[in-house]
């Protein structure tokens, strides 16, 4: 058997390719993009030198060149569709779906849904041209373009035998455009995926120095309005967190809370560090490739990511399977409906609700080596890549 994949966005295929190679399944990936994240190498340090022949290299081929049709991905359809049993679809991969010869599914992990899906993103992207250029033929036919990309995008989309996506009810948005594409929740799966469970468990009850150490494993992007593009999923409720470290510590607690410079919100979560006089307890780190995250995620007591509308991601798995505790808010009302057994779950949705549980799982030894007991086994049971790629396979109709 053969399972092509397209796309690898924050190595979620590359994660689900080694799910699919664990379980005997023969597997070609096919990466498209330069940007370091969506690179294997990025997370598997084993690819820094040369990739395996079963990962093929497509990222000089632009985006540009996918959204308007360049002749060179006819080499790309014809390596996924070459003697493949199945497709899985990730980033603009739907809109190659039409020319396929396989089954398929789509693995989408948002911009996937919410812009290349989108007809009025370049609409609302029209900022970055100049004023006279809008006004132009040039720009009409700019405007075609994009359209005629979404069609075939959407089109992908609503053909696949599955959509991988967010659960129903978090990101309104992406709920909108599957609707319209005749997506219904029946032809959905929410499941989360994590990178790490192969980690070697890291002990979260000795503390190697005397501070408390939290890492914030999401993006600092939490000032509103967000710019054209973006949506509520992209909410990481930055300032939330920061109002409940405050608080945190200001009850007396030793701590260092460390910040990635990574967002859109860089130079207002240091105006607001500054303005609650908090600089001295935070560390702030340059954007790290996977690898080096996840030594982060290794050195905390405590990992976060995501205070917004919608529920935590790839991190809060990742940080769960390496048996660290994880605060955020989890939207245990929306998660319940797939998932049973996840009380043990933080919630925390206010500044409150962050600091009370810092506090509580500094207190505790034992309350943290539970939590971070019961994150681990929820994420082997249920967030494996294995588990993801049985389920692959059998929204396909494929037995290994």
């Amino acid at each position: 058997m053969l399972i092509s994949i397209f796309g690898n966005t924050n190595n979620v295929s590359c994660a689900i390719a080694h799910g699919l190679k664990n379980l005997g399944v023969n597997v070609r990936l096919v990466i498209n993009r330069k940007e370091k994240l969506h690179r294997p190498e990025s997370r598997y340090s084993e690819y820094s030198q040369r990739y395996p022949s079963w990962i093929y290299d497509y990222s000089d081929i632009t985006e540009e060149n996918f959204l308007t049709g360049d002749f060179r991905i006819g080499d790309v359809i014809n390596t996924l569709s070459h003697q493949a049993d199945g497709i899985i679809f990730n980033g603009i991969g739907p809109s190659l779906a039409q020319f396929c010869t396989a089954p398929y599914l789509s693995c989408l992990t948002g911009s996937d849904i919410s812009y290349y899906a989108n007809p009025d993103s370049f609409e609302n992207n029209r900022s970055i041209f100049e004023a006279n250029y809008q006004k132009s033929a040039g720009f009409a036919y700019s405007d075609w373009l994009w359209r005629q990309f979404v069609v075939r995008q959407r089109a992908g989309i609503a053909n696949s035998k599955c959509v991988h996506a967010v659960l129903p009810g978090l990101v309104p948005e992406i709920d909108k455009i599957l609707s319209e594409t005749g997506i219904t929740n029946e032809k959905r799966m929410g499941h989360y995926l994590s990178h790490a469970t192969c980690f070697e468990r890291t002990s979260t009850s000795k503390r190697k120095t005397g501070k408390l150490r939290i890492l914030n494993g999401a993006r600092l992007n939490w000032s509103a309005p967000l710019p054209p593009g973006f949506n509520s999923m992209d909410i990481k409720g930055t300032e939330i967190l920061i109002d409940g470290f405050s608080d945190f510590v200001r009850a007396g607690y030793d701590a260092e809370l460390v910040l990635i410079k990574k967002g859109l919100h860089i130079q207002q979560t240091q105006e607001k560090i500054k303005a609650l006089n908090l600089d001295k307890h935070i560390i702030w780190l340059d954007e790290l490739a996977m690898v080096d995250f996840y030594r982060e995620i290794e050195r905390a007591d405590i990992v976060c990511e995501h205070f917004g509308p919608t529920s935590p991601g790839l991190v809060a798995m990742d940080a769960m399977a390496m048996g660290k505790p994880v605060v955020a808010h989890f939207n245990k009302a929306v998660l319940s409906g797939l998932y049973s057994d996840i009380d043990f779950l933080t919630d925390a949705r206010s500044a409150r609700d962050i600091s009370s549980q810092f506090a509580k799982l500094a207190d505790s030894e034992v309350y943290r080596l539970e939590l971070a007991d019961q994150s681990a086994r929820f994420v082997k049971e249920n967030c494996s890549a294995e588990a993801i790629a049985k389920l692959y396979l059998q929204k396909l109709n494929l037995k290994v």
